[in-house]
């Protein structure tokens, strides 16, 4: 038998993420539709480039996903402290993640894009904007985890469960780090509704 208002936490719980898939996506098809006036090696570059981006991206989606369960977990059970360690460790592993990645593919592009078949004219039109696509990890790092602990927020008010969860104390003191919820208030720690 099928609980009632199960549509509506799906919703609820999945929209967070399928607006950050669409952004990233749409990201990619405005890039190819800018280069696309320039001639076929600026859109080959923009190719090669964007497949290391989703790769990336990748990594950084299955971190926000663990970070999801290990908030809601911690949520579930009432663990204000364990819910902050799991998004404080979220954070540290996504932005290690991130750059990590970063060093690997930049200290050698050329490596890497030749490997991939491109030829010499594609991988100097593609160099500037690999930098540019992957620095950009760093802060898709940040919102995806952001995003992956307001998606394990969004399942406890869908579930209308426990006080308010987040990264910043009553005080206003930053303890971690977290946006705000749909009524435009900071999260709340320490304190109550």
């Amino acid at each position: 038998m099928r609980e009632s208002g199960g549509y509506r936490e799906i919703w609820v719980l999945s929209w967070p993420a399928m607006l950050a898939q669409m952004l990233v996506s749409t990201g990619s098809l405005v890039d190819i539709a800018m280069v696309g006036r320039l001639g076929p090696h600026a859109v080959a570059a923009v190719g090669y480039a964007s497949q290391f981006f989703n790769l990336a991206q990748a990594m950084l989606f299955a971190i926000g996903t663990a970070c999801v369960a290990l908030m809601a977990r911690a949520i579930g059970a009432g663990d204000r402290p364990r819910a902050r360690v799991a998004l404080a460790d979220s954070l540290v592993v996504s932005f290690g993640t991130a750059l990590l990645f970063l060093a690997i593919i930049l200290a050698a592009p050329r490596w890497y894009l030749r490997g991939l078949g491109a030829e010499p004219e594609v991988i100097d039109a593609a160099i500037p904007y690999l930098v540019l696509v992957l620095l950009a990890t760093i802060f898709l790092a940040i919102s995806t985890t952001l995003e992956s602990a307001l998606r394990a927020e969004l399942e406890r008010i869908a579930h209308g469960r426990g006080k308010r969860l987040g990264a910043f104390k009553s005080d206003g003191q930053c303890a971690g780090a977290i946006g705000a919820e749909s009524d435009g208030r900071g999260l709340d720690v320490e304190g109550g509704d």
